[in-house]
């Protein structure tokens, strides 16, 4: 058996769609395995110098795997895919000390790209001396400060926020903060600026997210309506049919 250059660890839900892993095949050695039991025996039998693990929606055990190989073979860089992403999300796979983090869809070519150059970095047998194989995190051109002072509302940084953290509690309070205005002060200039209230905003943006996760992946309604961040289905399913006219169970029906 040859060593595999990458083993790429295939933990979505949604199995429908084409494993990236797959597409990588023709430029490099590539081992798919979909089953988390296997990922150390896997290791052990193709040498990988890579290690990719492929999430949809990582939960708290897809994490723990993760975190675990990553302890136990702490010389194999990996990269990690997720189409859900949160800043928390982010800052635990950095401090987890992972290669590279991309959220899905990725381009093929920055994942190329990516996979060039470890595999230029690390030795084919991961002999040698052991390399820094962390990037420079690049400079960012323009600090952004927790306050955001502006004289408008920040509707790009509100917008990307509430997309981040549609999982979570958001407060009427907790974005006012983030611009550093007041709540009333940031109502009045979110109404202005957007036509509608920040509540009416975040409302539409849960059911929009909620959409895609129906016509996209394959999980219970129930689990899509704790991703998007309502507390029960009951709540889910009444603003949802009040939005676009139809249940969720029965708008996934008529795709």
């Amino acid at each position: 058996m040859h060593d595999s250059q990458i083993l790429w660890v295939d933990l979505r839900y949604n199995k429908d769609e084409l494993c990236a892993g797959y597409s990588l095949a023709s430029t490099y050695m590539v081992k798919v395995i979909s089953e988390s039991g296997e990922i150390e025996a896997a290791v052990q039998e193709h040498h990988p110098r890579i290690l990719c693990f492929d999430y949809d929606f990582p939960d708290q055990i897809g994490l723990e795997i993760l975190q675990k190989i990553k302890t136990r073979c702490p010389t194999i860089p990996v990269v990690m895919l997720t189409r859900d992403h949160s800043a928390e999300l982010a800052i635990w796979a950095l401090r987890s000390r992972i290669w590279d983090y991309y959220i899905k869809p990725v381009a093929e070519k920055c994942l190329i790209g990516s996979i060039k150059e470890l595999l230029e970095q690390r030795p084919a047998g991961g002999k040698g001396l052991r390399l820094n194989l962390m990037p420079k995190p690049a400079i960012p051109t323009r600090s952004r400060p927790y306050k955001i002072k502006t004289n408008g509302a920040p509707a790009a940084y509100i917008t990307s926020y509430v997309q981040q953290h549609l999982g979570e509690k958001i407060t009427l309070d907790q974005v006012a903060t983030l611009c550093g205005m007041s709540r009333s002060h940031f109502s009045r200039t979110f109404r202005r600026d957007h036509r509608i209230t920040f509540q009416e905003f975040l409302i539409q943006q849960r059911i929009d997210k909620a959409v895609d996760l129906l016509q996209d992946s394959g999980l219970p309604v129930t689990q899509i309506a704790l991703a998007v961040g309502f507390s029960d289905l009951s709540s889910f399913t009444h603003t949802f049919q009040r939005r676009t006219g139809i249940p969720p169970s029965f708008f996934r029906k008529t795709l």
